[in-house]
């Protein structure tokens, strides 16, 4: 299954079991109001995306937003939005409570982080 997010924020880490990843918050597009499909930009949606740290969708992605710290990034607040479909069955999902959101929280790992 395709779906299409919208890219928040990023951030680099060694992670201790699968090693060197990006990880992103994204927001599903979703029903905003009757017959209308957009984001929210509060956290009640946010889903998280782990990556090989030099995937290709990483070195894609990245230049398109703006730095805020070491391995730090955020979405443009100037151009345009970044809006991307991720194939579902490419990831393995696991949720996982954060209590920054306070609630559980999607994590869709690259399989590719597992090669």
């Amino acid at each position: 299954m395709v779906n299409k997010y919208l890219i928040k924020n990023a951030w680099f880490i060694a992670h201790e079991t699968l090693g060197d990843i990006m990880c992103f918050v994204a927001t599903p597009k979703v029903e905003t109001s009757p017959n209308s499909l957009g984001y929210y930009l509060d956290n009640r949606f946010d889903e998280i995306f782990r990556f090989p740290g030099f995937a290709e969708f990483v070195e894609n992605i990245i230049p398109k937003m703006d730095v805020i710290g070491n391995n730090l990034w955020q979405m443009p607040a100037y151009g345009d939005l970044i809006e991307v479909e991720f194939n579902l069955s490419d990831f393995n999902d696991q949720l996982i409570y954060q209590t920054n959101y306070g609630r559980e929280v999607v994590f869709h790992t690259s399989k590719d982080c597992f090669e």
